[in-house]
C-alpha cells in the first residue's frame, strides 16, 4: 500500500507541479497573448466586434467575460490549461481549449480569437470566487493524438490531472516546433 500511495498520489502530484513549473519557466514573456474582456459586445454577423480589455492582471468576480487570445498563428493548435486557487485554498484545474464548454476546436483560425467560440456550450466565462487564475497556453503546429482532447458534451470541461500534463509533455518533445505562454490574473470583488 505504501508503494502504491507513493507512486499513484505523491509522484503524480510532484510530476504535475514539475511540468507546470517547467512550462512557466519556458513561457514567453509576451503578456498580451491573453486578456479578459467585457462580454457586452455581441458577435457581429460579418465580423467580430472586439470588446475593451480590462486592466492587465485583474478579473472582476461574477461578470460575464470573453477571453481574447492574440496569437498570430492561423492553422496552428492551442492547448489552454487553467489552474485556479480561491481564497479558501480550493484548487481548480481545467482544460479550457479544447472543451465543449468554451472552444470545441483548438485549431487557431484567426490572429485573434474570442472565447467562448460561437459553437461552444457557454456564452461567457465567469468567476464565482476571489483568488488567482493561472493560464498556460501551448501552441503547436500539429494536432496531438490524445483521445481526451476530443470535446465531449457529457463532460463539457476536462478537469486535468497530472497524467494529462505528462501525456502532453511526452508528445511535445516529439514535435520540433512548439511554444508555451503563461499568464496569471487576480480575481477581485471590486466593480471596475
Amino acid at each position: 500500500m505504501g508503494y502504491e500511495w507513493l507512486w499513484d498520489i505523491k509522484y503524480s502530484r510532484w510530476l504535475q507541479d514539475y511540468i507546470w513549473e517547467n512550462w512557466k519557466q519556458r513561457a514567453q514573456t509576451n503578456v498580451e497573448w491573453i486578456q479578459f474582456c467585457d462580454r457586452s459586445a455581441e458577435y457581429a454577423s460579418k465580423g467580430m466586434k472586439i470588446p475593451q480589455a480590462f486592466p492587465k492582471e485583474i478579473i472582476p468576480i461574477n461578470t460575464p467575460l470573453s477571453l481574447k487570445i492574440n496569437l498570430d498563428n492561423p492553422g496552428s493548435y492551442l492547448l489552454l490549461f487553467n489552474r485556479g486557487l480561491d481564497a479558501q485554498g480550493n484548487t481548480t484545474k481545467y482544460l479550457v481549449i479544447p472543451s465543449q464548454a468554451f472552444a470545441p476546436s483548438y485549431q487557431l483560425m484567426e490572429k485573434s480569437t474570442l472565447i467562448p467560440l460561437q459553437n461552444a456550450m457557454c456564452e461567457d466565462i465567469q468567476f464565482d470566487s476571489v483568488g488567482k487564475e493561472e493560464y498556460i497556453g501551448i501552441v503547436i503546429d500539429k494536432a496531438l493524438n490524445l483521445p481526451w482532447l476530443n470535446p465531449n458534451p457529457e463532460n463539457p470541461v476536462l478537469e486535468w490531472q497530472g497524467k494529462h500534463l505528462e501525456q502532453v509533455w511526452e508528445q511535445l518533445h516529439a514535435q520540433d516546433n512548439w511554444r508555451v505562454f503563461y499568464r496569471d490574473f487576480n480575481v477581485i470583488s471590486v466593480n471596475l
